[in-house]
């Protein structure tokens, strides 16, 4: 047995969550893939957090008038929306659904509108990325 005098030295950082954001979409996108998992808990908070996003950001909240089916598949595509805003940071989507920055300043002016119309449009229950999650499993 060869013995080296070379060891590698591991390091872990901890950072607690501001909010419960990340682990609400996490909860919402794993159960619309699998079936044991239940969002019957986190789904209305994460919509109403969604909801309060969009009234913060001048989008009529509108998560509370679909049905529950409907409101786990927006959440969890307007969740994807944001973190492709935000390039898969959720320090950042958990400022933004905080209400600690707007949708205006992570887009530019040009881009701000198209986010504002997408997340409206998901939100009033056109399922514009339907397949989106469910080809991560075939």
């Amino acid at each position: 047995m060869i013995v080296s005098e070379n060891y590698v030295e591991m390091g872990m950082h901890l950072e607690e969550q501001q909010s419960d954001f990340r682990l609400l979409a996490e909860v919402c996108a794993n159960a619309e893939i699998y079936e044991s998992a239940s969002a019957s808990r986190a789904q209305p908070l994460l919509s109403q957090m969604l909801d309060k996003l969009a009234d913060t950001n001048g989008i009529a909240p509108a998560m509370f008038r679909l049905t529950e089916d409907q409101q786990l598949k927006a959440a969890n595509q307007v969740v994807q929306l944001l973190m492709k805003e935000t390039g898969n940071d959720w320090h950042l989507a958990d400022r933004l659904v905080n209400g600690q920055i707007s949708l205006e300043d992570l887009a530019e002016p040009l881009r701000f509108a198209d986010i504002r119309k997408e997340i409206e449009s998901v939100m009033n229950g056109s399922l514009k990325f339907a397949l989106g999650i469910e080809s991560c499993h075939e």
